[in-house]
């Protein structure tokens, strides 16, 4: 998916970056579903991403989404993808 053409033109990381990108996520993947987050999301169709977020304090969310990187909820662990890029990836 992150190689389709209108996602590389918009992201513009090369291809090499992107599997670097995607094995690292799965190292580090885990699929639960948590209990209801206290706090509720922004964007209620998000409620999910809040729920991980506030049960797993290891997670970090990559969002392209303004409205959630704005919120004040779990600070340095909701990442636009340049971020992410830049924390997880630069000199990798």
């Amino acid at each position: 998916m992150l190689l389709k053409r209108e996602l590389v033109a918009r992201h513009g990381l090369e291809p090499s970056l992107i599997h670097r990108l995607v094995d690292r996520l799965e190292e580090g993947s885990v699929f639960d579903l948590p209990p209801t987050a206290a706090h509720t999301c922004p964007d209620p169709r998000d409620q999910l991403l809040w729920d991980l977020l506030e049960n797993n304090p290891e997670a970090v969310l990559v969002t392209g989404e303004g409205v959630l990187q704005r919120s004040d909820h779990f600070p340095g662990r909701i990442l636009s993808p340049r971020d992410f890029v830049a924390r997880y990836l630069d000199g990798a």
